[in-house]
C-alpha cells in the first residue's frame, strides 16, 4: 500500500491497515505485527509517500521450510552426485594407477618374470589417454629390458665358451707336448 502524507491511499485498498496507520509528531506510526501479518514500511521524502508493506506471517513460515526442504534435497542430491563422480574417478583413474604400482611392486621383487599380463590390465594399453600411455611405455621398456638380459646373457655365454675353448687348445696342445716328450724319452 502507498499512502501520501496525509495518510490517505495513492495505491492499494487495505482499508484495515489504513485504520491502523497514525501519526505522532509528523512520524508515520505502522503496528510492526497485528493479526498475524508483519509490517515493513519505507517514506520516499521527495514524494513524501510511504509504502507499507504487509505480509502473513504464516506465509513467511511456509516459504521457509519450503526453501529448507528444497535445500536440504539439493543437498542430498549434490551429495550423492558428488560420491558417484568419486566413485567414477577412483575406477577410472586411482585403480588403473594402483594396479601399475602393485605391479611393478611384484616386478621389483621378482626381477622381470615371464609370466603373460592379464587381459584386465592389458586392457588399460588401449586406452588413448595418460593412462594408456604409461602402460604402453612401461610394457615396452618391460619387454626391451628382457630382451637386454637375454642378450647380455647369451654374450655372457658365448664369452665363456670361447674362453673354455681357449682353455682346452691350451690344455690340449701341452698334453700333445707332454705325450711327444714322454714318447721320446722312451724310446731314448
Amino acid at each position: 500500500m502507498i499512502v501520501n502524507d496525509e495518510l490517505s491511499p495513492i495505491f492499494g485498498l487495505d482499508n484495515s491497515l489504513l485504520a491502523e496507520l497514525h501519526k505522532e509528531e509528523g512520524q508515520l506510526i505502522v503496528p510492526k505485527q497485528l493479526d498475524g501479518n508483519m509490517r515493513a514500511f519505507n517514506t520516499f521524502s521527495e514524494y513524501k509517500w510511504h509504502i507499507i508493506l504487509s505480509v502473513s506471517t504464516a506465509a513467511v513460515t511456509g516459504q521457509i521450510a519450503a526453501t529448507m526442504t528444497f535445500a536440504l534435497r539439493f543437498g542430498i542430491a549434490w551429495t550423492v552426485l558428488a560420491s558417484l563422480l568419486s566413485l567414477w574417478i577412483a575406477c577410472t583413474f586411482s585403480k588403473p594407477i594402483s594396479q601399475m604400482a602393485q605391479m611393478m611392486r611384484q616386478h621389483e621383487a621378482e626381477p622381470l618374470p615371464e609370466l603373460p599380463i592379464p587381459e584386465n590390465i592389458r586392457r588399460y594399453e588401449e586406452r588413448v589417454d595418460e593412462i594408456g600411455i604409461l602402460y604402453k611405455r612401461y610394457f615396452n621398456m618391460l619387454q626391451e629390458t628382457r630382451t637386454l638380459i637375454r642378450e647380455k646373457y647369451q654374450n655372457r655365454l658365448i664369452a665363456m665358451s670361447s674362453k673354455m675353448k681357449a682353455l682346452e687348445a691350451q690344455i690340449n696342445s701341452h698334453f700333445l707336448f707332454n705325450t711327444l716328450t714322454m714318447s721320446i724319452v722312451s724310446l731314448n
